[in-house]
């Protein structure tokens, strides 16, 4: 479970990285559904 979690969490940020800035409003929006 973790792991998975942890490997969206590294493509995400490699997509961040790359300059995808919808994407990290998305990853956001994701990772405060994961914390609640």
């Amino acid at each position: 479970m973790w792991e998975d979690l942890r490997n969206d969490i590294n493509k995400d940020l490699d997509r961040i990285q790359n300059g995808d800035l919808n994407e990290l409003e998305v990853f956001q929006k994701n990772t405060k559904e994961w914390v609640e």
